[in-house]
C-alpha cells in the first residue's frame, strides 16, 4: 500500500484571472483513480480523462472537502511526481490540503523542489 504522498499525482497549472499570473492546485484524493488510463482490462478500458484545461471542483460548503471533479473535454499533459519530496512543499508554505489552490508560488518552483 502506498502512502498518500506517493500517489500525489497532479499539480495542474491553472489560468488565473490575469494573464500574467498562474495558480496551481494540489489534488491528492482517491477520486483521481476514476480518471486514469486503463488499458489492461477489457471490461473497463478507458483513456486518461484528467487533467483537463478546464474543470470544476465540487466541494462541501462546510469543510471544503472535494466531493467530485467535473472534468472538461481537452485533456492536457499530465505531470507525475514519483516519490515527491513533500517536506520541501511544507517549507514553501503549501499545506497539502486536497484541492488547495496555491497562489503565491510559481508552478516551476513547485516542480523544482519536489523532484
Amino acid at each position: 500500500m502506498k502512502n498518500w504522498w506517493e500517489s500525489c499525482r497532479i499539480f495542474s497549472p491553472l489560468n488565473s484571472w490575469t494573464p500574467t499570473k498562474r495558480y496551481s492546485i494540489g489534488l491528492y484524493g482517491q477520486y483521481l483513480y476514476d480518471y486514469i488510463e486503463i488499458s489492461d482490462d477489457s471490461e473497463v478500458n478507458q483513456p486518461r480523462k484528467f487533467s483537463t484545461s478546464e474543470f470544476a471542483l465540487i466541494r462541501k460548503n462546510k469543510n471544503k472537502e472535494i466531493l467530485r471533479v467535473n472534468i472538461g473535454y481537452e485533456v492536457i499533459e499530465e505531470i507525475i511526481i514519483e516519490d515527491p519530496k513533500i517536506e520541501k512543499l511544507h517549507d514553501l508554505g503549501v499545506n497539502l490540503a486536497d484541492g488547495e489552490v496555491i497562489k503565491k508560488i510559481a508552478f516551476d518552483k513547485i516542480l523544482e523542489v519536489v523532484v
